[in-house]
């Protein structure tokens, strides 16, 4: 069965630059969404975030030795320093997509940072070998997708002086990623899918293409932190119960947002619009859904402060239309062949390529004696 989502990623591309490894999977999970709905990233073709610039980020993954080698793909050299970007770019990205990270991810991150790395110069040594042209307007373009990235051209100067990076290292970068491109292209070239074949998914999938139960509130929110002095935090208490012994007494509960709610949306009478589970902060989340329709919540708290809510309607699980569907599914289940495809090619390129893994670390571990398997080394 063929999962899908949006955001999820069949085929991992290397950035300009800042090299990037978009996340495997389906999302993660966010702690809030009050009015902000975050954006689906488009599968292999990310934007490049200037991200490893953040000082605040905890926990850098970091080369002791930037300069090592630490494999090699055809006698071609992959370096601690090009891993440990990519592996720490990666680590950001997840981080700001409300990812939970475990303990010893760092490794993991490194050695899928390698096996991107390993692909891309594979890709690009093949893209070499059938003597794909690199048309000059393609490179500027990567080129100036680079600068796009940065608010002036002093900042772009800055960061290239910063990550001791020249005009010519940007130029080599840029035709390596047209060389990927141009061989992707190549590989998959006519992977397309009929509308039977989108039908015959969408009917076997049915609850991949059902919207949950979902609900619509509107809040009122008094911010407090746990942190804060006592009797800040009674003030704050005792000022929500007064709005809710007000609405309570029939005080209309827009009006009162308007008024006396601190969150983000009190201009639009606290509405948060229509939600599923499992996007808002927990307890926020309890309240709404155990609240009948029209009904006034008690007083609750939350990590951001104490709220009241309203709940305004409330939407059932509904299936989508296979026409509603179709456009997307169709580009779905094509990217999914397009994802086999460069993937059984790229196993075809290891399997004809000399790939030295030099730093043991980097090494996958050798499974168990109970998964009755044999490692193998590179």
């Amino acid at each position: 069965m063929v999962r899908f989502c949006r955001g999820s990623v069949a085929v991992v591309v290397v950035g300009l630059i800042l090299p990037f490894v978009a996340v495997v999977g389906c999302g993660g999970s966010g702690e809030e969404r009050q009015a902000d709905d975050a954006a689906d990233d488009a599968a292999g073709t990310s934007d490049v975030s200037v991200l490893t610039n953040t000082p605040e980020i905890a926990g850098l993954i970091k080369a002791e030795d930037p300069d090592a080698v630490v494999a090699t793909v055809n006698g071609q050299p992959i370096t601690a320093g090009s891993v440990t970007e990519l592996a720490q770019t990666n680590k950001i990205r997840m981080r700001a997509q409300g990812v939970t990270l475990p303990e010893g991810m760092d490794e993991q991150l490194m050695r899928a940072a390698l096996e991107v790395l390993i692909n891309a110069e594979l890709m690009v040594q093949q893209a070499r070998a059938e003597g794909i042209q690199l048309p000059t307007e393609e490179i500027e373009a990567e080129i100036q997708a680079a600068r796009a990235q940065f608010a002036s051209e002093e900042e772009y100067n800055d960061y290239l002086e910063d990550a001791d990076l020249t005009a010519e290292d940007v130029r080599r970068e840029a035709e390596r990623r047209v060389l990927m491109k141009a061989f992707q292209a190549l590989v998959v070239k006519g992977q397309r899918v009929d509308e039977e074949t989108a039908r015959q998914a969408y009917e076997a999938n049915p609850e991949q293409f059902t919207e949950g139960e979902q609900m619509r509130a509107a809040q009122i929110l008094v911010r407090s932190s746990r942190d804060d002095p006592q009797p800040k935090r009674d003030e704050a208490k005792k000022r929500i119960e007064e709005v809710h012994a007000r609405l309570v007494a029939g005080a209309d509960f827009a009006d009162m947002a308007k008024e006396y709610s601190q969150a983000a949306n009190a201009a639009k009478g606290g509405d948060l619009g229509f939600f599923p589970r499992g996007v808002m902060v927990p307890m926020l989340e309890e309240v709404a859904f155990r609240t009948e329709v029209g009904q006034i919540s008690p007083v609750f708290e939350t990590i951001y402060g104490f709220n009241i809510l309203k709940v305004l309607e409330k939407q059932e699980p509904v299936l989508k239309p296979f026409a509603e569907v179709k456009p997307w599914l169709m580009v779905e289940l094509a990217r999914h062949k397009e994802g086999e495809a460069l993937q059984a090619r790229l196993i075809e390129l290891r399997d004809s390529s000399t790939i030295e893994i030099l730093d043991e670390s980097l090494m996958e571990p050798e499974p168990g004696p109970e998964a009755g398997a044999t490692a193998v080394t590179q």
